[in-house]
Formats: structure tokens, C-alpha cells, sequence
């Protein structure tokens, strides 16, 4: 049996009462206070502009500065590194190298067009066997070659 002291009197109460408001804030009627006219003016219609993307001749400078060099210059020609070989686009050369515990990857330009490729990826007939900090190595019916960065020169 349940023994209630004197002292828990006020306690009871309290709570009964607030369990009375409880309920009747759940059962009782949602009254939404009524409003006159708006007295806000109305914005006007904005134009609706559609999205083009910029031609991509707007980005050629963007492409052309070394993504990993802290100056942000143009690549001169005598920075780039090309590699002999079948492919017809010219040659290769190293724009940056991204190594992320086991994960490498390396951008290498070829014919003007960058690529981001991993170890095992190809360009053309060329497979990427090797990505370090500072070269890749490439490999293509029994040919291998090194790629460096930059101003490193080709072995």
C-alpha cells in the first residue's frame, strides 16, 4: 500500500494541475486570430535569367597555370616534358600529383586536354605503373618512361 505523507499534498496538486492543462491544450480547439487586409506591398516580379555556362575558350588561362605551383605563373615551354611514343596528340607532362595515404593520383596534360588519372589508369596505349611525389612512371609494350614535374628533366 501506498503511504502519502502530509508534506506531498501541495506536490499532488501541482502536478494534477498540470496535467489538466496538458489535456485541455491537446484537446481544445485551435482558434487562428482573424486579420484584416494585408498592408504589406507586393515585391514585383523578378526576371528570371537562365543559367548558361561561360564558352570554355574563358577558362584556357585557368587551364594553363600549374594547379600545385604557389606563384600560380603560365607553364612556359621549357617547363613541359614530353615523352616519345605512339601517341599522336604529342606528348605528356605532369601538372601535379596528389598523394592521400594510399591514394594517388597525378594530372598529366596530353595534346592540350588534362587528365587525372591513378595507378593502373592508361592515357592512349600508355599505362600509369607508378605515381610519386615528384615523377609517374608510364609503361607501353615494354617501354618504360618517367614523367617529372615541371622543370625536372625526363629519364
Amino acid at each position: 500500500m501506498i503511504r502519502i505523507v502530509p508534506s506531498q499534498f501541495p506536490l499532488a496538486a501541482l502536478c494534477g494541475l498540470l496535467i489538466g492543462i496538458l489535456g485541455w491544450e491537446i484537446a481544445a480547439p485551435i482558434v487562428l486570430p482573424q486579420t484584416g487586409p494585408s498592408r504589406a506591398m507586393p515585391l514585383p516580379a523578378m526576371p528570371v535569367f537562365p543559367a548558361a555556362q561561360p564558352p570554355a575558350e574563358n577558362f584556357d588561362d585557368i587551364e594553363n597555370r600549374l594547379v600545385f605551383n604557389p606563384s600560380r605563373g603560365p607553364m612556359a615551354a621549357s617547363g613541359q616534358v614530353t615523352v616519345a611514343g605512339d601517341m599522336t596528340a604529342g606528348g605528356f607532362s605532369l601538372i601535379g600529383v596528389v598523394l592521400d595515404g594510399a591514394r594517388r593520383i597525378a594530372l598529366i596534360r596530353s595534346g592540350g586536354e588534362t587528365s587525372r588519372v591513378g595507378e593502373g589508369d592508361a592515357i592512349g596505349s600508355w599505362k600509369i605503373t607508378s605515381i610519386d611525389a615528384d615523377h609517374v612512371v608510364l609503361r607501353s609494350a615494354g617501354t618504360s618512361k618517367e614523367i617529372f614535374l615541371a622543370g625536372k628533366p625526363l629519364r
